[in-house]
Parts: C-alpha cells; structure tokens; sequence
C-alpha cells in the first residue's frame, strides 16, 4: 500500500530476501523477474551503475555487507518511483567512510526530488 502511494522505509535491518540475487529483490514482484535472467541482471546492473553503486546484480544478498544491502534497498525504492523514502537507523552499522557516501546519496536523492524522512 505504502509503496503504491510513494512511500517506501529502508529499514536498518533489509527487508532483502537473502537467498535471491540482488537483481531479483531489485525487480521482486515486477513481471520482467520472470524472463530470462541474463536480461534481468543486465539491466539491474546498468539501473544500479545509473545511481552510483558497484553492486554486483548477480550476487546472493546474503553474501553482501550492511552497506551494500542498503544500497539495494534504497535501489529498488527509487526503481518503484517512491517519492518519500524512511530511514530507520540508516547509519548505525555504517563505517564513517560508508556514512559519507550514504549522505552524499541522500543530497541526490533530494535533488532529484525525493523526500528523506530519518528515524534515530
């Protein structure tokens, strides 16, 4: 309901399913995670690079750091269009080097008109 609205929440701990690939959680519910999944991680890896992330779309989530699960959760929140995006404890198991390419994604996000609400 929330994400058909516009909202999504990026939770300190993911709501990723550990055993799909990235490029799967990325298009989770979509039509597109059924065809073939060479053109799935194709696009799941040029979507990703468009934001800035080396996040490989065919590595199992749970094989990914607390950084990088992140990024695929605020990934597939700005591939559903969401135009508020919660935070909850966004930072808490982030290095400070993590931390400041985190916030240096959330100036663009801004600057692309999105909506960043923090709970701490």
């Amino acid at each position: 309901e929330a994400l058909r609205a516009g909202i999504a929440m990026v939770f300190q701990e993911t709501n990723l399913v550990p055993a799909m690939t990235v490029a799967q959680n990325l298009y989770l519910g979509e039509e597109k995670m059924f065809n073939r999944l060479r053109g799935l991680y194709i696009q799941a890896r040029q979507f990703l690079a468009g934001m800035g992330f080396q996040v490989d779309p065919t590595a199992q989530v749970s094989t990914l750091g607390a950084a990088h699960k992140q990024m695929v959760e605020i990934a597939r929140a700005v591939h559903h269009k969401a135009r508020v995006i919660i935070f909850d404890e966004p930072t808490a198991t982030l290095t400070p080097e993590e931390k400041r390419h985190f916030f240096n994604l959330l100036q663009r996000l801004v600057k692309e008109g999105i909506a960043i609400i923090f709970i701490t």
